[in-house]
């Protein structure tokens, strides 16, 4: 790890970490999030004791996402520090955020459905449609049930 801090998300105590060599593949050049990972503190198993190898990093790394929200969530306001308006109409907010996670972006945007669309970066926006349609698909009825 080269850096790490406690997070509280969604009432659950995380070490998030960025690991610069990570033990499974990612594609950190498309998602600088990538190395970013979190562990849930109830799940850790094992303790080693830490190396005296200084930590090079002093922020984590993050992707810039732009969303609009409308609807219901067109008068949204920022409430985490790293969230800014860049444009507001009537009808709906555009918000740019530096995420340091795509996965718990994409978590707490869901959250959102259907009032959101995801402006930047594109590789996030289908992402996220190809969890909502397996979403979907899960909760097809097949024909001939009721």
């Amino acid at each position: 790890m080269d850096l790490a801090e406690l997070h509280l998300h969604d009432g659950i105590l995380f070490l998030f970490a960025h690991v610069p060599t990570p033990p499974v593949t990612c594609n950190w050049q498309e998602d600088p999030t990538a190395r970013n990972f979190s562990f849930r503190l109830d799940r850790i198993q094992e303790i080693r004791t830490s190396t005296d190898i200084p930590w090079y990093r002093r922020e984590f790394p993050t992707l810039t996402v732009q969303y609009r929200l409308q609807g219901d969530l067109k008068n949204y306001q920022p409430r985490r520090p790293q969230e800014k308006i860049v444009e507001k109409t009537e009808q709906y907010v555009i918000v740019e955020s530096a995420e340091i996670s795509s996965f718990w972006f994409q978590q707490r945007i869901l959250r959102y459905l259907p009032n959101f669309q995801i402006l930047f970066p594109d590789w996030l926006r289908h992402r996220i449609c190809r969890v909502v349609q397996a979403g979907l698909a899960n909760l097809s009825v097949p024909e001939g049930e009721p």
